[in-house]
């Protein structure tokens, strides 16, 4: 299996690549401005001898990219860690955590791009839902990466996060006003009756008069609490709102606020785009896209185009 462009080729790694997967080992650690570089001696240490040593065992997949002259200029693999001995990134034993890097001379071509959504499509092909990095915030070429291909962020660890993929974004349907106080900073939470309870992506569509996805939104792991609580912290957040939050969870016993972290607005999408070229209906609450669905790229590139 393999992909061929003008400049470059990807194929999947084999034991052979082993001394060059050291070698992008190496080239990943990131040194930020100030910072002496990193002995190879590190490569040595028990936390970073455990992602290449013994490649082949179960779970282990990579790529590597390489001119037509079968010149490697970088990779893009995953490998399972037991619970006993995570990864820098690991979330859990059956979640892969990445690692990629490319030579020197090799970057800013579209290489890094093209590795990861080889690599993403084949583990996807395998069963694979949910992949796991961890990267330097500072890396900023890094970041924009992974958060074109849908990482978000999960924890920290150190000076570095911790990124997920795997669940594709939802469209969240929002009255106009409500959408204005997100995006003033008056209202920091939205307010659900049922969500998922995880860390969620999601595209803003405003109702009518506006009928258009607006925005690109990041919200945290969502507070699960009462209705008397969620009205309180409702209240917090915008004074005046008490009474009308605690009507919206009328005969609820439970309710969930959505932390916002990112507002990103985007291109418009109307209905008529959303409803003729997509078959997508806008939903009351939320909805999940369809996962690597034509409507998801476009969003995507909206999203990209926009920062």
């Amino acid at each position: 299996m393999e992909k061929s462009t003008l400049n470059f080729r990807i194929r999947i790694a084999e034991p052979k690549d082993i001394p060059f997967l050291r070698e992008m080992l190496f080239q990943s650690l990131y040194v930020r401005k100030g910072d002496p570089p990193f002995e190879r001696s590190i490569l040595d240490e028990p936390s970073m001898r455990k992602y290449i040593d013994h490649w082949g065992r179960k779970g282990d997949v990579g790529v590597i990219a390489e001119d037509h002259e079968g010149k490697a200029l970088g990779s893009a693999y995953v490998r399972l860690f037991p619970e006993h001995d995570q990864g820098y990134g690991s979330v859990a034993p059956d979640v892969p955590e990445l690692g990629m890097a490319l030579t020197a001379e090799s970057r800013g071509r579209g290489i890094g791009a093209a590795l990861l959504e080889y690599l993403l499509d084949l583990l996807k092909s395998q069963g694979v839902k949910r992949v796991s990095l961890s990267v330097d915030p500072d890396n900023e070429p890094a970041m924009r990466l992974y958060q074109r291909f849908g990482f978000q962020k999960v924890g920290e660890v150190g000076t570095s996060i911790t990124m997920v993929t795997g669940e594709p974004p939802i469209i969240l349907s929002l009255r106009p006003a409500p959408y204005q106080a997100l995006s003033e900073g008056s209202k920091k939470h939205e307010f659900r009756r049922r969500f998922p309870d995880a860390p969620t992506e999601a595209f803003l569509y405003l109702s009518a008069p506006v009928s258009s996805v607006v925005a690109y939104a990041k919200f945290g792991k969502p507070i699960i609490a009462t209705p008397e609580q969620l009205a309180e912290l409702a209240e917090n957040d915008e004074a005046g709102t008490y009474a009308g939050t605690l009507e919206y969870f009328k005969g609820a016993t439970k309710g969930y606020a959505l932390p916002l972290l990112e507002l990103q607005p985007i291109k418009p999408m109307p209905l008529t785009v959303l409803r003729d070229q997509y078959g997508f209906r806008p939903p009351l609450s939320y909805r999940r896209v369809e996962q690597d669905s034509e409507l998801e790229r476009e969003l995507r590139s909206r999203l990209h185009q926009a920062k």
